[in-house]
């Protein structure tokens, strides 16, 4: 009994060091929260006096126009000596576009960028008042191709980065495009089919597959898609792309169609080899093929 006595004893003992420590704890702390409140209140204070003299600064500042793309074009080809007034140069191709374009529009800044290409002359940007005045110069820059002096001078708006990289890439996507030399990417990035009598026109005129009709002398156009991923769920982008080029049959590799999976697409047939047996960590399949084949061809020739 007596050495049970002596254990409680020597556990009060150490219980009641144990809450002296976190006694002890507790006052550090609030200790130490009372200094942190202090230092926020000095903070505070301080901000408060700096911040009058930050908004002075700040409405001293004036904002560059030409870092705004929103009201800035670019112009393009323009031959001038370097101590020509660039403003007066601007003004006299603002005058060229004619109506009521030179009472609309008022430069605000004129600067010189240096051209990407060897040989070329340097680019020009040119901010205005607002980004109406801007839509009103692009509207009407195809009249300078009239004009004697200015005829080979090109305006375009300006972009971001980010713009003129997805701008480039479209382009390169474009390129590697069966018969893709036959689209064009528009300035505002609207992908149009060039027409026959003017590339420049930006009449958009799609392909109607659905017509049942042969090419002369029996010609067969062919196409090859090489992009994976097909499915009969997610085929939206690359049926576009069917569409949109001018081919009678298109190869296509690296389907995940299964069993009896078919793609549709309009004035096309599919045939297609697809997957009968899948693994069961791949439940969607790989390594299907098959071709898109117009319409007509089936008419005429027997497969």
């Amino acid at each position: 009994m007596q050495v049970l006595k002596s254990e409680i004893h020597i556990d009060l003992a150490r219980e009641s060091s144990r809450i002296d420590d976190l006694a002890n704890s507790v006052h550090s702390l609030s200790i130490l929260f009372n200094d942190i409140e202090e230092s926020m209140n000095n903070l505070n204070t301080q901000a408060d006096s700096i911040n009058p003299t930050i908004n002075d600064r700040n409405s001293n500042t004036q904002v560059n126009p030409l870092s705004n793309d929103a009201v800035t074009v670019i112009v393009k080809n323009l031959q001038f000596a370097e101590n020509e007034n660039l403003i007066e140069i601007m003004n006299d191709i603002i005058h060229k576009l004619r109506q009521s374009v030179p009472k609309k529009v008022k430069i605000a800044a004129v600067t010189c960028l240096n051209s990407r290409f060897h040989g070329k002359p340097e680019l020009v940007k040119m901010s205005l008042e607002n980004t109406d005045q801007k839509i009103l110069i692009l509207h009407n820059k195809h009249k300078l191709k009239t004009d004697e002096n200015y005829k080979t001078v090109f305006i375009q708006g300006a972009k971001s980065r980010i713009e003129r990289l997805i701008e480039n890439n479209t382009r390169a996507i474009l390129r590697e495009l069966p018969q893709g030399n036959q689209f064009r990417l528009t300035g505002n990035g609207r992908i149009l089919r060039k027409t026959q009598n003017n590339e420049d026109s930006e009449v958009d005129v799609p392909i109607n597959h659905s017509k049942c009709v042969p090419r002369p002398n029996g010609a067969i156009k062919l196409g090859h898609l090489n992009v994976c991923g097909w499915t009969v769920n997610n085929n939206l982008l690359r049926t576009k792309i069917v569409e949109a080029v001018d081919a009678d049959i298109f190869s296509v590799c690296e389907t995940h169609l299964i069993a009896g999976d078919n793609l549709r697409i309009n004035g096309y047939i599919w045939k297609g080899f697809n997957r009968k047996h899948i693994h069961r960590d791949a439940p969607k399949g790989s390594g299907g093929v098959g071709l898109f084949i117009k319409q007509w061809i089936l008419v005429e020739i027997i497969l």
